[in-house]
C-alpha cells in the first residue's frame, strides 16, 4: 500500500491496540532516523543503535501519541531522536572520576600521571563551570568543544541560526574566563 498520513494513521491506531502492528512503521522510519543520526554522529553502526532506541521508545510510548498533522509521526520521531542524542551528548561529555589506582596502573611514568590528573583536574573544573550556564548555552558549549560540531550542525542541533551559535559561543567564552 502507498505510505500516505490516512494509511499511517491506521498504522498508529492498530499499533496501539497491538504491538505487533508496529512493524511497518519501524520499518519505514528506521532508515530515515538512521540517516538522520549518522549525518549527527557520522558512525553508522551507533546511528542504527540509535535508530533502534528511538522506535522502541516510540513503541513503548505509542498510547500518549496525539495525532495533530499528517507529519505527525514523523514530527514525534524526531523529537524523540533530538533528546536521546542530547542524553547522548550529555553523556560523552561527562567523565568518569577514575581512582587514583586506575590512574597508577594506566600512567607509565610519573610526568604522565601528573599530567593525566591535571587533565582530569582542569575537565573537573570546565564542568563545573558549564553548570553555571543556561542549559541551552551549555549545549552549544558541549557540542562545540567536547564534540567538535562545526557551528551549522549545532545550529541544526539546537534549531536555532548558525550566528546565533557563534554569538552564544563568544558570550559563554567570555563568562568563562571571567569566572576563572
Amino acid at each position: 500500500m502507498d505510505w500516505n498520513p490516512e494509511y499511517e494513521k491506521q498504522l498508529v491506531e492498530q499499533a496501539r491496540l497491538d504491538a505487533e502492528k508496529f512493524g511497518p512503521i519501524y520499518a519505514h522510519y528506521f532508515p530515515i532516523i538512521q540517516r538522520y543520526v549518522e549525518a549527527r554522529l557520522h558512525v553508522k553502526e551507533l546511528a542504527e543503535d540509535f535508530a533502534s532506541q528511538v522506535l522502541e521508545k516510540a513503541l513503548h510510548n505509542i498510547q500518549t501519541f496525539v495525532w495533530e498533522n499528517p507529519s505527525s509521526v514523523f514530527a514525534w520521531l524526531i523529537q524523540i531522536t533530538k533528546r536521546l542524542l542530547i542524553d547522548y551528548y550529555r553523556q560523552q561529555s561527562r567523565r568518569a572520576t577514575q581512582s587514583n589506582d586506575e590512574l597508577i596502573s594506566r600512567a607509565g611514568s610519573p610526568d604522565s600521571l601528573e599530567h593525566d590528573v591535571e587533565r582530569d583536574v582542569a575537565s573537573d573544573l570546565m564542568h563545573k563551570l558549564l553548570l553555571n550556564l543556561p542549559e541551552r548555552d551549555r549545549q552549544v558549549v558541549y557540542y562545540k568543544f567536547y564534540n567538535g560540531y562545526s557551528n551549522k550542525v549545532i545550529a541544526e542541533i539546537l534549531q536555532i541560526s548558525e550566528s546565533n551559535v557563534g554569538t552564544i559561543l563568544h558570550r559563554n567564552l567570555s563568562k568563562i574566563k571571567a569566572m576563572v
